[in-house]
């Protein structure tokens, strides 16, 4: 006599997992119980993550000078990004240079399928992430959130040449704003969620 009769944990026939699920331990344990070793998966997102600004600093270079400091965003974003799901591509930051930031974000648009900036993209003297991406053929969906702090939050779409098939892809953009504790805060309420929506 067993504890557990055959057939008391799933009907015949019943769908054991749903299509959409994110996969974790018990839905792993799950899959094997079931006998399925090689269940059909989207692989994680990649994400490019771009710093801009001329005061930045990267933490393996020289001691920060007057009016520059440690680029801490990029690095804490790829953090951010791996936990939530997705494959993060820090490129180097990029100065105040309208040219350059133009180049970065072709390369991070037909790289990835979601391309972060941080900083750059308010309304200042230096703030070229929004006109970049417009002369690029993109489009912004919003320019700002009723939040403080993270107000200058932006969503930008575009279709892009993808770097592996060459053909137009959609792609996202989103401009969270320089000052590390909004872009920490704006990446749990918009990227997050973001990421999880595309995988």
């Amino acid at each position: 006599e067993t504890c557990a009769p055959e057939g008391s944990e799933m009907r015949a026939g019943a769908v054991a997992l749903a299509a959409g699920k994110r996969l974790d331990y018990s839905c792993i344990a799950l899959l094997a119980a079931v006998g399925e070793a090689r269940p059909k998966v989207y692989p994680p997102r990649r994400v490019a993550v771009l710093a801009t600004g001329d005061e930045l600093v990267e933490a393996e270079g020289p001691r920060p000078e007057g009016g520059q400091i440690r680029n801490s965003n990029g690095p804490a974003l790829a953090v951010l990004v791996r936990r939530a799901g997705g494959r993060p591509w820090r490129l180097p930051p990029v100065g105040d240079d309208a040219q350059l930031l133009r180049e970065r974000l072709r390369q991070a648009a037909a790289g990835a399928e979601l391309v972060l900036v941080t900083g750059g993209a308010s309304v200042g003297k230096f703030d070229f992430v929004q006109a970049a991406w417009r002369e690029l053929g993109g489009t912004w969906r919003w320019n700002a959130v009723r939040i403080r702090p993270g107000k200058p939050v932006k969503l930008g779409v575009m279709a892009a040449a993808d770097a592996r098939s060459k053909a137009p892809r959609p792609k996202l953009c989103l401009a969270l704003p320089g000052n590390p504790l909004s872009a920490m805060l704006t990446f749990e309420l918009f990227v997050r969620p973001l990421i999880a929506a595309l995988a």
